[in-house]
């Protein structure tokens, strides 16, 4: 059976099939005038009407029609319904759509995708795998505030094709990028490390970013002060200062003394005052030539004194033979100050009370260190093969607040620290001397870089 249609539209298309219906005798003008007549509903039956109209006449039944229908009710049914108006539940067989509001979320719920559980992937891989490590300057080198720096580094990884290293300064600038070479080698010139003791950071990198485990660090110290003497010309004498034996050979270099008995001599600037603080000083020295055995040795000296006349008193009175031309202080002179000496001590000194004041800690060639202008305040030394053959012989002596390291020729004599150190500061001086033995005593090509804070 099928679904009946509410009455109002039934009627609708009942006038409607009427209108058009072939050979009806009733014009679409009195249509609603028929509507208004109850009666009018059975006069019209199958038989009257043209057989493709039966279909809808068979819906509209004398028991299916209202009692009472007048033309307000079939116009009521005719227009559009009010959509504000509450609608009546349709019977219980007749099909409904529902057209209330749409509720946004719901339609979300419906269109989103199904839960699926997130699944945490961690942080993105790297890019690269490497390790670098710095392999240059050395960790105790000094350098000159606005000079060249040679920065090197080795890199390793599965392949270094496409690596690079960006140096950086902590808490400092970005110094630049050096290429990895097949080999793995790296290294970059710069000249733009910021005074002090600084850490260095090399960082291997790729064309996306840093590599893991691509960091190292490494320290170096800058310094805003520096002396250089090469000592090939005559010396200006307002620059540099010698005393007593000490003369500027033409050979160029500084004779502390010929090999002639007991003869001392000392040189000094003038002009520079070592700060207080890390400190580099390299010079070449020269001994031998003289008798055999030969004596007594070098020495360089920073001594705290508050002006120059201070210094240039002292080394009027400084002690040659195993006083090696600085021994001012303890049972060698009056000196009670600060001072801080590096020797390369070539006789055994023994006390006697009378030439020599104090006891060498060996009968070796030895570099020994001392305080406060006294040879016999000993604070530490190491013996070393024979220097006395007239060889040139790098000496390097380094100060990083108490720690302090000595190398002749590159190797390491002495690397430690002194906490008695306590270096300020002072004037800076080089010395030589022989006693009844004889020696040349030469100094050469001085290099002090000071001032190496921030």
């Amino acid at each position: 059976m099928r679904a009946s249609a509410p009455l109002g539209v039934a009627v609708s298309l009942f006038l409607t099939a009427c209108a058009s219906a072939p050979g009806s005798a009733t014009p679409a003008a009195d249509l609603t005038a028929i509507a208004d007549t109850p009666a009018a509903l059975d006069v019209f039956t199958p038989s009257d009407l043209a057989p493709d109209t039966a279909e809808v006449v068979e819906i509209i039944t004398p028991a299916d029609a209202t009692p009472a229908l007048d033309s307000a009710d079939a116009v009521a049914d005719l227009a559009p319904p009010d959509v504000n108006a509450d609608a009546s539940p349709p019977p219980a067989d007749v099909a409904t759509l529902d057209l209330s509001p749409i509720d946004a979320a719901e339609v979300s719920e419906v269109l989103d995708a199904p839960d699926v559980p997130a699944v945490d992937s961690g942080p993105p891989p790297p890019t690269c795998a490497a390790t670098v490590s710095i392999t240059g300057p050395s960790t105790d080198a000094f350098f000159a505030l606005g000079g060249p720096i040679t920065l090197t580094a080795m890199v390793t990884s599965v392949a270094v094709a496409g690596l690079s290293v960006a140096w950086t300064v902590q808490d400092g600038p970005a110094l630049g990028v050096s290429v990895v070479k097949v080999d793995g080698t790296t290294s970059l010139d710069t000249n733009a490390i910021p005074a002090g003791k600084r850490v260095l950071v090399a960082q291997v990198v790729d064309a996306n970013g840093a590599c893991t485990g691509g960091a190292a660090t490494s320290t170096v110290t800058v310094c805003k002060h520096e002396v250089k003497a090469d000592f090939n010309a005559a010396l200006d004498p307002l620059l540099w200062v010698t005393t007593q034996d000490a003369a500027w050979d033409p050979g160029g270099w500084i004779e502390m003394t010929y090999p002639q008995k007991s003869r001392q001599g000392a040189i000094y600037n003038a002009l520079d005052y070592v700060q207080s603080g890390d400190v580099s000083i390299h010079f070449q020295i020269a001994t031998g030539g003289g008798s055999d055995p030969g004596a007594d040795g070098m020495a360089m000296t920073i001594l705290e004194a508050s002006k120059l006349s201070e210094l240039t008193a002292l080394l009027a009175v400084a002690t040659g033979g195993g006083g090696l031309g600085y021994g001012v202080g303890g049972k060698y002179g009056a000196f009670t100050g600060h001072a801080f000496t590096v020797e390369i001590d070539t006789w055994y000194n023994q006390f006697n009370g009378n030439s020599e004041f104090h006891t060498d800690p060996t009968s070796d060639d030895h570099v020994e260190v001392t305080l406060d202008g006294d040879p016999g305040k000993s604070v530490g030394f190491i013996s070393v093969p024979e220097l006395e053959d007239l060889a040139w012989r790098s000496v390097d002596i380094t100060i990083h607040a108490t720690h302090l390291t000595v190398r002749i020729d590159g190797k390491v004599t002495i690397d430690g620290d002194f906490p008695q150190l306590e270096f300020r500061g002072g004037y800076i001086f080089f010395s030589g001397s022989t006693g009844y033995y004889t020696n040349y005593h030469r100094f050469d090509d001085l290099h002090i870089l000071h001032g190496c804070v921030p």
